[in-house]
């Protein structure tokens, strides 16, 4: 169950619930009977890595699907927009901030960690500089 923090059913303010139920969850104030009780629910503990495993899941459908990973910037695979994903990722790599497992993830299916900032111009190598003073020669004779 990963249900928004702010979200009511009726009356009920179900988000703050759940939120408050991690908590506690997370400091060790909950009783064996209320794990239980919350996992027949089919609670999510770890809210983050059940995201995750949905994104991870989207990657995967898209890569079998395209056989690449290079998703279009506002690329949506079902609900979830895995272009903004991507982007994230990789600017969130730059700063050292994705877990090792999850770039092993990414890695496994080819993700491309570095995103080519030039579209559709071809690519010309510099001239060497034997090539750079061939042509000066040519063009003073």
């Amino acid at each position: 169950m990963d249900v928004p923090r702010y979200h009511r059913e009726g009356d009920i303010d179900l988000g703050s619930f759940i939120h408050n139920c991690r908590g506690r969850y997370r400091r060790g104030e909950l009783t064996p009977d209320q794990v239980l009780t919350l996992e027949q629910c089919g609670i999510t503990w770890r809210v983050f890595d059940a995201r995750w495993q949905r994104h991870l899941a989207a990657f995967t459908a898209f890569h079998h699907r395209e056989g690449h990973l290079k998703v279009p910037r506002h690329h949506y695979e079902g609900d979830i927009n895995l272009g903004s994903i991507a982007h994230n990722l990789r600017n969130e790599r730059k700063r050292d901030l994705v877990p090792r497992d999850r770039i092993d993830a990414l890695d496994a299916l080819g993700f491309p960690w570095t995103h080519s900032t030039s579209r559709n111009k071809p690519v010309t190598p510099p001239a060497s500089p034997a090539t750079a003073r061939d042509t000066e020669h040519e063009s003073t004779r």
